[in-house]
């Protein structure tokens, strides 16, 4: 897979051949520092047959843990894909047949025999399982075998996931039941995102649309995806997939696991359950190094960390999803920066440190810039304890180097490669110290009570909870009673970052005053989104350091025991929040439904908004124009169905007036007639209002669509409206495979008082060809369309002007420029022509994101060949009884 990723790579690019030259020395180095593996393959084939020995025969309290595990996997799978139609048995029907497989004893039927022997075996036991399960779950579920390997292949997946610590280090029956009760809880708090449609709000259904346009051109084998080019954001947007790229990333990698059978609007969702996953294990395996002795300890704090409101309030509250996907790294930041202080001179735990910041730069600037800061502080700290040891300053050049590399692509995305050269990918992240303060204070008490009854507070509830404010005094406590450095080091950072969100008179405001602007910025006026994940992280592990130390072990476990009962019950009301959105959700229309997608303008940050632009759906095929040198329009999609008569290739079907009937005694009006809609065909409704003047909400919906449209306007000033310079048309289709009745109702603004509207608007309902209008799009990715014009000008796409287009007309290159609208235009001929718009990306992005990916294979192949060298010195590892 990850090498159909990077085929997908070289032969989308132009400049592969020259690229070449530069990786293979990159990897053939990266390939010395894992070891001389290829002199070596008997040995590692070897060991890769005694580790999946340890992941087979193991006891039967591990054997039923997994056999639980895979039907919880098994069971997320079928919540995401509605086409898989599990029945409640399969999942269990599958853990059974897992667990009488897992006690088969492979290992006595493989002793003494050679290497090849063993390794052909291993390839015969995966495939076995993979053909199993897929075609039993294809045939169970009465689905296509692509959905079925698919499923068995992301269970599969994580099952390797959760036993993978079984084959690595001796373990107990009781650390095996920790570690699951760890993973039954996460499954717990987000088992409710096992759906296929977004669950949150607007910025969910954003999410979900930059989501479906990256996998959509990964599918169409373009990588990396650096700017928008599907319907999901024909607009050309670059916000969030270069700024944030983790998530997209991620995505790359659910939609191979499953073998492209996810639907588009579950990836994301499959993302975030994932990283949620992800995160309780890391913060388990984090914290059991802090605290080898004490299983349960790590396993309390693990779940205080994943379910603190302010953490937790991130995905269910906010849908900051580009923040979630730093939940499951800052762990292993600070689990680094714990290490170095035990270890100084070695290079391990500053790899791992610079590693997950590193990480953290590629899932979200805001916390990567805070947890640089007050990491890097630390270091300092750490660097002038120990300064008269050479290795360590050594190691610190080392760790510094690298972290350049590895943030390279997210900071030159940012800072220096902008969409124009005079441009700023951060004029729209300014934030003022006042209004920041403010938002503080309004927060406050509601930040120091309990969750509110649905967890939807949008301030308040985004807080530490008492759990871990208890856990910050506690810790605090121990701080000056132990005198670790460490400790003492994580506290203050902790308790810097409660202080900012705590309405403190003159204090706070003067803190964030003096924050500098490039991280007061980035972190946004609301700044309780930021401060309590990275906050949580460093008071979890502060505390994890203080329980190690404590003398009475009884006491520390009830108190923790206590601690998540607490948040339990909290991030229980999280969850009832999202479980009464997902009632009734599968019969609503579904918001990524072509019909009914929104570009919202956060698709257009470090843009200037187009005046087209509109917070409800546009059709993207009708939002081509032909301009003059002045801008105005001489032929256009829009344009051209407003003639009268209409022009060949469209017919109309009705006209006359929407006559509004008052529904009781609300300021609902129903519109009649309604409207009938062919699946396959293409419709406009031209609209005339007869009170433009009126304020209010028209709503369209049918069984499949649903669409607002605010009134007198909805977005610039040449969108759908009642303005003077607003369209009059709104495009009328739908994917669906049956047949539509759309309703329109128009809900009044409550100050127009008693106005009534029995005549609200005229109408004229038209079908036309989208091959018949001046230009027709044929494709999207990448843009090619046919043009036919009866005077040459300027060919206006939908696409937002940035450096990297190119565009040919009739197979000849043709200038790029930028139109009056801040769009991307060409010039076209009179008559018909091809043409053909893509985006080659500036070279100084390709050696960034080259450069940022080589320097995390080097990392991956270090960690890698660590482990070989383990595995293979002959270590014992003890099954889990």
């Amino acid at each position: 897979m990850v090498a159909a990723a990077v085929g997908r790579f070289f032969l989308s690019q132009g400049w592969s051949a020259l690229l070449g030259l530069a990786i293979w020395p990159a990897a053939a180095a990266a390939a010395r520092l894992a070891g001389p593996l290829w002199s070596r393959i008997p040995a590692v084939v070897s060991t890769v047959c005694r580790w999946t020995e340890r992941l087979h025969v193991s006891g039967s309290c591990t054997a039923l843990l997994s056999s639980l595990w895979l039907a919880g996997a098994c069971a997320i799978c079928g919540g995401l894909n509605p086409s898989l139609k599990f029945t409640r048995w399969t999942p269990w029907v599958l853990a059974a047949i897992w667990f009488a497989v897992d006690r088969i004893p492979f290992a006595r039927w493989e002793q003494g025999q050679r290497f090849q022997v063993r390794f052909a075996r291993l390839l015969v036991r995966i495939g076995v399982w993979v053909i199993t399960a897929g075609l039993g779950l294809s045939a169970m579920s009465g689905t296509g075998a692509q959905e079925g390997f698919g499923c068995a292949l992301l269970a599969g997946f994580s099952l390797a996931f959760f036993r993978a610590p079984c084959a690595v280090r001796v373990g107990s029956a009781g650390e095996a039941l920790s570690r699951f009760l760890v993973a039954a809880f996460a499954f717990w708090l987000l088992y409710p995102l096992a759906f296929p449609l977004p669950l949150g709000a607007g910025d969910s259904a954003w999410y979900a649309a930059t989501v479906a346009d990256a996998v959509s051109q990964f599918r169409a084998s373009v990588f990396p995806v650096f700017v928008g080019q599907s319907p999901y954001q024909f607009a050309g947007s670059i916000f969030p997939v270069r700024f944030a790229p983790l998530l997209h990333h991620l995505a790359y990698v659910g939609d191979m696991l499953t073998l492209q059978s996810m639907p588009l609007p579950a990836l994301l969702n499959l993302v975030l359950i994932g990283v949620g996953m992800a995160a309780s294990a890391t913060c388990f395996a984090a914290i059991r190094r802090v605290i080898p002795g004490s299983h349960w300890a790590a396993a309390c704090l693990s779940c205080l960390y994943l379910a603190c409101p302010g953490v937790l309030g991130v995905l269910y509250n906010s849908d900051l999803y580009m923040t979630w996907t730093t939940v499951p790294v800052l762990p292993l930041a600070i689990l680094g920066t714990i290490r170095s202080f035990e270890s100084p001179g070695r290079r391990g735990p500053l790899l791992l440190l610079v590693t997950a910041v590193g990480l953290l730069w590629w899932g979200h600037s805001p916390i990567a810039l805070w947890t640089t800061l007050l990491l890097g502080l630390i270091q300092v700290v750490r660097l002038w304890i120990q300064r008269h040891d050479l290795r360590t300053w050594v190691a610190a050049a080392v760790a510094a180097g690298l972290f350049v590399v590895l943030v390279a692509f997210p900071l030159i995305s940012v800072l220096v490669v902008t969409p124009e050269k005079s441009g700023d990918n951060t004029s729209y992240a300014v934030a003022d110290p006042v209004t920041i303060a403010s938002f503080v204070k309004e927060a406050f008490p509601g930040s120091l009570l309990p969750v509110s009854p649905n967890g939807r507070a949008p301030l308040s509830d985004l807080q530490l909870g008492w759990s871990l404010w208890a856990g910050l005094i506690v810790s605090g406590v121990a701080a000056v009673c132990l005198r670790r450095a460490v400790l003492l080091a994580l506290w203050i950072c902790a308790a810097f970052l409660m202080v900012l969100m705590l309405p403190i008179p003159k204090v706070n405001l003067t803190l964030w005053t003096y924050v500098p602007g490039v991280i007061r910025n980035p972190t946004g006026n609301w700044a309780m989104g930021r401060l309590y994940l990275v906050g949580a992280a460093f008071t979890v592990f502060a505390l994890a350091l203080a329980c190690s130390g404590a003398p009475r072990k009884w006491g520390v476990r009830l108190f923790l025991a206590l601690g998540v009962l607490w948040s339990g019950v909290e991030a229980r009301r999280f969850l009832w929040g999202t479980e009464v959105n997902r009632h009734g959700a599968e019969e609503r229309p579904s918001p990524l439904s072509l019909e009914n997608l929104c570009l919202t303008r956060y698709s257009y940050l470090s843009f200037k908004l187009p005046p087209y632009f509109s917070h409800g759906v546009v059709d993207p095929d009708l939002e081509q124009r032909i301009v003059g040198p002045g801008g105005q329009v001489i032929a256009g999609n829009y344009q051209t169905l407003e003639q009268s008569p209409v022009p060949n290739g469209a017919r109309v079907l009705g006209e006359g007036e929407f006559a509004g009937t008052r529904q009781g005694r609300t300021l609902g009006w129903k519109l009649a007639p309604s409207i009938d809609l062919l699946p396959g065909k293409k419709y406009v409704l031209e609209v005339h209002f007869l009170s433009p003047a009126a304020p209010g909400v028209l709503v369209i919906a049918s069984k499949d669509i649903h669409r607002v449209y605010g009134l007198p306007t909805y977005g610039e000033p040449k969108s759908f409206g009642a303005q003077t310079e607003a369209t009059h048309l709104l495009s009328l289709f739908t994917t669906s495979s049956e047949s539509q009745t759309v309703t329109l109702t128009f809900y009044a603004d409550a100050s127009v008082g008693s106005q009534s509207f029995d005549r609200f608007a005229t109408y004229r309902l038209i079908q036309y060809d989208p091959a018949a209008l001046p230009v027709f799009v044929r494709n999207w990715i990448p843009y090619e369309a046919h043009v036919n014009t009866q005077s040459a000008g300027l060919l206006e796409t939908p696409r937002l002007f940035q450096r990297g287009y190119i565009a040919t007309v009739n197979g000849r290159s043709a200038p790029v420029k930028k139109s009056a609208a801040g769009l991307v235009a060409f010039e076209v001929p009179k008559g018909e022509s091809e043409v053909r718009l893509t985006y080659r990306a500036p070279w100084l992005l390709l050696v960034s994101y080259v450069t940022s990916i080589l320097g995390f294979a080097a990392v991956a192949s270090i960690g890698i060949g660590f482990t070989w060298r383990r595995w293979c010195s002959g270590e014992k590892v003890a099954p889990t009884p």
